[in-house]
């Protein structure tokens, strides 16, 4: 499934850290790592890049779980360097590819302003909501007695809360 970022979902397992395993250690969500020609492998977080760990990179690609779902992007290991770049996610845990010239400018555009607003602007908003929730909660918690008598409306302004 593409998204509007030109990046496809895959459906494979990415252990936590992986990322560092392929030795990349800076912090950026999301981390690009690509197959150049020869026998290099590297990263990309969109402001630095660099050299990976080529044998940790290869075993991932290579293992029964991962390598059919790389097979038709060309990602792993060649004698010349690949069209496609492993994107993943290290909050969600979750894989991506994307043509090169996609894949570097949806990293270049995680460190945008714009980009970095937003983040701003969601994490805000579920703090609120949340501290929304926790205090209609404790007012219904709070006024239950009081509605002992009306427990439909009581039940329905809880699953209200709770949605």
């Amino acid at each position: 499934m593409k998204n509007r970022s030109g990046l496809i979902t895959l459906d494979i397992p990415v252990p936590p850290k992986l990322t560092e395993t392929f030795g990349y250690s800076g912090n950026a969500r999301f981390v690009g790592f690509y197959w150049m020609s020869g026998q290099s492998v590297k990263f990309d977080d969109g402001q630095r890049s660099g050299d990976a760990d080529l044998p940790a990179f290869t075993a991932y690609c290579d293992h029964e779980a991962i390598k059919p779902h790389l097979s038709e992007f060309e990602i792993c290991p060649s004698l010349v360097g690949t069209e496609y770049w492993l994107i993943l996610d290290r909050r969600d845990d979750r894989a991506y590819v994307a043509l090169a010239n996609k894949a570097k400018l949806f990293l270049k555009n995680e460190h945008s302003p714009q980009e970095s607003m937003k983040r701003e602007i969601n994490e805000a908003r579920r703090e609120f909501e949340r501290s929304v929730l926790h205090t209609v909660t404790r007012a219904i918690t709070i006024a239950s007695p009081a509605l002992s008598n009306e427990k439909g409306v009581f039940r329905t302004l809880v699953r209200w809360v709770e949605c």
